[in-house]
């Protein structure tokens, strides 16, 4: 019989906010913000932006945690909210009605998408931290967090900020990549 030695844990909280709850990871994990391991919105359309049309994504077009449908649109007529350069394996959260849960990883590698500004971009400074950070959006102490922060009774929101000073348990082994 193989035995298997469990890890010592420690407890986290992952807000600065009083009623937030504490979680048991193994000793030797941090707790780094997202803004630590990724860009929080890198890019944005400028005048040398090179493409004629673009692949636009709004917060309508991501359901189950998927971008659905992509919208081409001549660069001269985008909607003014089309402002947010996307790359594959780019997280994109929602800051409008985030308990809706308009999250998704970007799959598609085209160089022209672009997405709303209602979204927080989020890039990974490592291709293999893409994953963990967008199961971790999808759990529940992310969306406890965000709930928590979100301002405005008809039209709910949060900020990028509140997305970039969001905690994320990360294993040193992703240090040493």
């Amino acid at each position: 019989m193989v035995s298997f030695t469990q890890p010592e844990k420690k407890r986290v909280r992952f807000s600065n906010l009083a009623q937030s709850i504490e979680v048991d990871i193994p000793n030797n994990w941090l707790i780094k913000s997202l803004g630590q391991i990724a860009d929080v919105n890198p890019e944005v359309i400028d005048e040398s932006y090179p493409h004629t049309e673009i692949l636009y994504i709004d917060i309508g077009s991501v359901e189950n945690f998927r971008v659905q449908r992509y919208e081409k649109i001549k660069l001269g007529d985008r909607p003014s909210r089309a402002q947010r350069i996307v790359r594959k394996n780019d997280i994109i959260i929602s800051t409008v009605r985030p308990n809706l849960k308009a999250f998704a990883k970007l799959e598609l590698e085209e160089p022209n998408l672009v997405c709303s500004t209602g979204f927080t971009v989020v890039r990974p400074y490592s291709i293999d931290d893409a994953d963990l950070i967008f199961n971790f959006i999808q759990g529940h102490h992310f969306e406890t967090d965000i709930l928590r922060h979100m301002e405005g009774m008809a039209y709910p929101a949060i900020t990028s900020n509140v997305i970039g000073n969001s905690l994320i348990p990360y294993s040193p082994n992703n240090l040493e990549r």
